[in-house]
Parts: structure tokens; sequence; C-alpha cells
């Protein structure tokens, strides 16, 4: 589910950028300017916008990264459970077929 919800967030994200440089690219065409000023301001906003992108995406791969951190953790923690929980387990499974073993050999050296 959370998977999901980070990949509305990922196409939420491109809209708003893509909006805004649309908006800023028509903004800046239609102002009242001479080509060299025009293209100076639309430049200037396109490295703007590029950079505040890459320090989201730079944001977002973090939190990615811690997430998957915290999951790696739990997994190992999970696994190492269940190893300690089967190492018991077939622990009690030997106890108890030798103890049935070794009646049944106490059975068999009174019959004979």
């Amino acid at each position: 589910m959370e998977h999901t919800q980070n990949n509305g967030n990922g196409k939420v994200l491109a809209g708003l950028l893509i909006g805004a440089i649309s908006g800023a690219a028509l903004g800046i065409l239609f102002a009242p300017s001479d080509g060299r000023k025009t293209r100076d301001k639309l430049s200037e906003e396109v490295n703007k916008m590029t950079h505040d992108f890459k320090e989201k995406l730079a944001q977002e791969t973090e939190s990615i990264r811690d997430r998957a951190m915290r999951l790696i953790g739990y997994t190992e923690a999970k696994a190492e459970k269940l190893s300690s929980e089967v190492k018991e387990t077939t622990k009690d499974m030997v106890k108890e077929k030798a103890s049935e073993t070794s009646s049944k050999a106490d059975n068999l050296k009174q019959n004979l």
C-alpha cells in the first residue's frame, strides 16, 4: 500500500514540475522584453527549477534508502527469530524421538 502512495507522490511531483516549467516559460515568453532578456530569464528559471527538482529527488532517494534499510533490518530480525524457533523446535523433536526410541529399546530388552 505504501508503494502505491509513493508512486502517486512521484506523479504529483512530476506534474507540478511540468506545470511550473510550462507556466514559467509561457510567462516569460509573453512578457514584454527583448529576446536576450527573455532567454536569460527562461534559462534562469529552468536552472532554478532543475536545481529544486534535483534537491527533491535527492530527498526522496534518501527517504527510500532509509525505508529500505529499516526493511532489511526488520527482515533480518524476523529471519533470525524464525531460525531460532526452528532450531528449538527441531531440538525438541529430536529429544522426543530419542526418548521414544529409548523407551522402545527398554521395552524390547524387557521382552527378551
